[in-house]
């Protein structure tokens, strides 16, 4: 599991509803950061990688979930060091723990 629940419900006071809002919000403006994040490293924009994955960490940093902010912080830290290489594995490694976290947030609330 990717998202530590009981911080995650702490967080949002056991509010399903908020969680829930909050949840299609990210789901619906997902692909938009992602297909940035891969632009970015397909056209070598360092700053536009650094931006788009710092985006994208503060939007998963509300779930909770510590290992996908780790991997979209490590793409945002190569985009600010202006270095690229590896970056396509490292989105690689992102978009599979993004799938997960996907999965797990269709099923987080009872709405």
């Amino acid at each position: 599991m990717l998202i530590d629940k009981a911080r995650l419900f702490n967080e949002f006071a056991g509010d399903e509803e908020i969680l829930a809002e909050l949840r299609d919000t990210f789901l619906s403006e997902l692909p938009k950061l992602m297909n940035a994040i891969e632009a970015a490293i397909k056209d070598g924009n360092a700053k536009g990688l650094e931006h788009s994955a710092h985006t994208l960490k503060g939007a998963v940093s509300n779930f909770q979930t510590q290992k996908v902010k780790d991997a979209a912080f490590a793409l945002e830290n190569q985009g600010r060091q202006g270095s690229l290489d590896g970056a396509a594995a490292n989105f690689e490694t992102l978009k599979q723990l993004m799938s997960e976290l996907q999965n797990e947030l269709a099923t987080l609330t009872s709405k």
